[in-house]
């Protein structure tokens, strides 16, 4: 082997668990359809309160006792009736070489919606559910020079390098300039773009009431290994991951596969050394 050295792609993490409310309805047919519209509940009002640290997926339900919403059918789009599954709505069935009239809905195609018995409108009675949720978003900045399954692979979230700033809070506003993201951006300006776009569009639905968020800006530690053949190999992640693949069945990367920080531990310390003191 030639050479060592580290590159640092450099990710930014946006990690947000928020509480997500919506309303869910038992249904009933309607002796006949509201014209007008009637707004269902706001699931804000509910007297739900998630617990302190509840995990995510925890769910909290109200229902709405005497409470109901009138509304359209949606199977029949409030006509009161559906297309005849007997004659697929022509009227007419067919038996052998003959047709006739279609006994299930007497020739007319339609017979009436099942779900509001005709009326073409429901009653809603209304349950109020409360769940905590989460959205990971991750960018990936300064992959120019790596090869592109490298690239690719490096946009999932990587817990590996170094964590260069943490944030915790309500909801991230904006960045922090003290020790914060402008200060470890001077040298990248792209990484301060990035982690404003990430904070005005945090993939959080509008109404979400934010629990926590983290901001995290990483660099993750691509090792370039140059081979004295003159090929280059790319090597990252834990367990390690090798670009191109094809490089595993060199008998000269055996022990690379085996246990890569080992076998090339002087040379990496140094370098990573190197590279996260700059």
């Amino acid at each position: 082997m030639r050479d060592v050295e580290i590159s640092g792609p450099t990710q930014v993490l946006l990690r947000s668990i928020y509480e997500a409310r919506g309303v869910r309805y038992q249904l009933q047919p309607a002796l006949q359809r509201t014209l007008e519209d009637v707004p269902g509940p706001d699931p804000w009002s509910a007297p739900l309160r998630q617990p302190e640290g509840a995990a995510v997926g925890h769910e909290l339900t109200f229902v709405m006792h005497g409470h109901h919403v009138p509304m359209d059918c949606g199977v029949c789009s409030a006509t009161g009736e559906t297309s005849c599954v007997a004659c697929e709505g022509t009227g007419r069935v067919q038996s052998g070489n003959r047709s006739h009239a279609c006994a299930t809905c007497g020739a007319r195609g339609f017979v009436r919606c099942a779900m509001c018995h005709g009326s073409g409108g429901l009653i809603g009675h209304p349950t109020i559910w409360s769940r905590i949720e989460a959205h990971h978003e991750v960018r990936t900045i300064g992959t120019d020079d790596l090869p592109l399954d490298v690239a690719v692979d490096l946009t999932g979230a990587n817990d590996d390098g170094e964590v260069v700033h943490r944030q915790e809070g309500s909801r991230v506003l904006e960045m922090r300039s003290e020790g914060g993201y402008r200060d470890a951006a001077r040298a990248h300006d792209a990484i301060a773009r990035t982690a404003r776009a990430l904070c005005d569009h945090p993939g959080v639905p509008d109404r979400a009431r934010i629990v926590s968020q983290v901001l995290e800006v990483r660099r993750v530690p691509v090792l370039v290994l140059r081979l004295e053949d003159g090929r280059t190999i790319h090597a990252w992640g834990e367990p390690p991951q090798i670009s191109p693949p094809r490089a595993l069945d060199s008998t000269a990367l055996v022990v690379l596969r085996a246990s890569p920080w080992l076998a090339l531990a002087s040379s990496i310390a140094a370098a990573a050394t190197y590279w996260l003191s700059g």
